[in-house]
Parts: C-alpha cells; structure tokens; sequence
C-alpha cells in the first residue's frame, strides 16, 4: 500500500524543497501509486478517520489513501474526521 508521510521534519528533503515540488504537483489519490517513492504532492480531500497512532485515511472522492501523519502535526492542529483538507507531503512505498 503506498502511504503518504506528513512528518515535522522527517521529510528525506528539506522542507522548502518539498513545499516547492508541493506546490507544483497537485495529484489525485490514484495518480500516487505510480509516482516514485520521495514524490513531494499535494493532495485536497477529506480526513476520514483516525487508524491508529500516526496513520489517517483520507479521501479525494475518488480514492482513499493511508497518511501517515506525524504526532507533533497532529496535536497542533484542529483538524477532526470529516474535515476538508489540503495535505502536503511525500509519497512513500
């Protein structure tokens, strides 16, 4: 399953770097499975629900994905199932 990782400074590139590629690559939940691994996306849908621990399904209406959302994200954010969200992030298989 490929899993997009949300992490405060775990990203294998600098963070600029991948806010930058983010910004240039807006893809869908189905175009994931064929980028390669450390692809920088950005992603619009809706949190579904929490998993367990780091991991969060989300949606784009048309496919779901695992996220796999660090803690220190997490907690500083109001964010709840149900919510629309824009992720930024890097593909990881």
């Amino acid at each position: 399953m490929t899993t997009l990782s949300l992490a405060a400074g775990a990203w294998a590139k600098d963070d600029h770097i991948i806010l930058q590629e983010a910004a240039k690559n807006h893809v869908s939940v189905s175009a994931i499975a064929k980028l390669k691994d450390e692809t920088a996306v950005t992603l619009k849908g809706t949190l579904l629900k929490h998993l367990n621990e780091d991991h969060y399904e989300f949606s784009d209406g048309i496919g779901d994905i695992l996220l796999d959302i660090d803690d220190d994200l997490w907690k500083a954010s109001n964010i709840k199932a149900g919510d629309k969200v824009q992720v930024v992030g890097e593909v990881d298989t």
